[in-house]
C-alpha cells in the first residue's frame, strides 16, 4: 500500500514493472490509480497492474467511477472494483 503523498512523488518513486496489485485507500478520485496504470503502461510496457479503489466517501467514488469511464482502464480488468466501507 502506498501512503497518501502528492502524486508526482507516487509517480516518480512508484516503480510498477512487474504483476502488481495495489489498493489505493481514501483514493476516490482515481487520481492515484491513473498514474500508477499510466507509469506501468508508458514507462515498462505492463499492462499487468490492478488498482483497488477504496474509499469512505461514495460520492468520491462516484467521480472516479466518471473519470474511469473515460479512460483505456474502464472494463479492463485494470480497476476490479471502487469499494466504499459501510
Amino acid at each position: 500500500m502506498l501512503p497518501r503523498l502528492p502524486p508526482s512523488i507516487h509517480q516518480s518513486s512508484a516503480l510498477p514493472n512487474a504483476t502488481l496489485q495495489c489498493l489505493d485507500v481514501a483514493g476516490g478520485t482515481g487520481d492515484i490509480a491513473f498514474r500508477l496504470l499510466d507509469r506501468a503502461r508508458e514507462k515498462f510496457g505492463n499492462r499487468d497492474v490492478q488498482v483497488e479503489i477504496v474509499d469512505l466517501n461514495e460520492g468520491m467514488l462516484m467521480e472516479g467511477r466518471k473519470r474511469a469511464a473515460k479512460t483505456m482502464y474502464y472494463n479492463s480488468g485494470c480497476l476490479p472494483y471502487m469499494l466504499s466501507w459501510d
